[in-house]
């Protein structure tokens, strides 16, 4: 099924809807192999045969990166203004801890993302809205969120937890954390 890039596309969209972080693993890394295979092209179209079409296809590294970036780590940008982080990796990546730096219009959100919660800084003129879908394990249990090391308010939408950065223009950044409260 997974022939073209826009089918592609779809399928990884689909195991990210059904939270199947192992099959969306799978799939992304079968795309990389095979680009791997002819120094880092990819062809139009494959088949029992192999590739064909197309010798040198722009679609596929298109798609790998706004696949790995949407799905696999669940950037959104909302067109409310909104960041949304809502991963699907598998357990591994949570237990080791996994994240990334973002930049667009002035301003740059850095995070990482662990099992019991997430860690950041955020650059920015203006405040900014944040939605983050954490561990299920770290869902199970109320957020405790900071901002610059003091309690901040942090809402439950779904499942995700609502943060609002406030603006941190060119001097220090705003540093957030949301983790889960240690079980005694």
């Amino acid at each position: 099924l997974a022939a073209m890039g826009r089918v592609w596309y779809l399928e990884c969209q689909a195991r990210a809807r059904m939270r199947d972080a192992d099959g969306l693993l799978a799939s992304i890394r079968k795309v990389c192999a095979e680009g791997e295979k002819h120094g880092h092209y990819w062809r139009e179209r494959y088949g029992a045969q192999g590739g064909y079409g197309v010798e040198k296809y722009c679609e596929y590294p298109a798609n790998l990166i706004r696949v790995v970036q949407r799905f696999l780590l669940g950037v959104e940008h909302r067109l409310d203004g909104a960041l949304v982080l809502a991963p699907t990796v598998p357990e591994a990546f949570w237990q080791a801890g996994f994240g990334q730096t973002l930049s667009w219009r002035g301003r740059t959100l850095s995070s990482r993302m662990q099992k019991d919660g997430v860690t950041g800084e955020y650059r920015g003129d203006g405040p900014q809205r944040l939605l983050l879908r954490l561990h299920p394990a770290a869902r199970a249990k109320p957020a405790r969120a900071e901002i610059d090391g003091r309690p901040a308010a942090a809402a439950v939408e779904g499942d995700f937890v609502t943060i609002t950065l406030p603006a941190a223009p060119a001097g220090q950044p705003c540093r957030f954390a949301i983790v889960r409260p240690a079980t005694p």
